[in-house]
């Protein structure tokens, strides 16, 4: 039963093995509103970079959401000293 687990190979390229986004959406969710807003990195290493206040730790904050189980996790830790506490109900995974 474990064996044809064990056989999997996710990539065959060592650099990219394990869990890779490939595309992350959002609506609805800290500053992104009334439209579906789209990342797509095609499972490529990617930095996120813009202004004060575009959304950036917004981002982060969604993939905390995905990844991160609920008694762990913090939001947008570097802006306080405190974490954030956000409704995490009706989201859609």
């Amino acid at each position: 039963m474990f064996e044809s687990q064990l056989e999997l190979e996710f990539s065959p390229d060592k650099s990219t093995a394990g869990y890779r986004l490939h595309e992350l959406s959002l609506l609805n969710w800290g500053t992104f509103h009334n439209e579906v807003y789209t990342m797509r990195p095609d499972g490529r290493t990617s930095m996120v970079t813009g202004r004060n206040g575009s959304g950036k730790s917004t981002i982060v904050d969604a993939l905390l959401t995905l990844l991160v189980p609920n008694r762990v996790r913090n939001y947008n830790v570097a802006s306080s000293q405190q974490a954030v506490e956000k409704e995490t109900k009706g989201i859609m995974f």
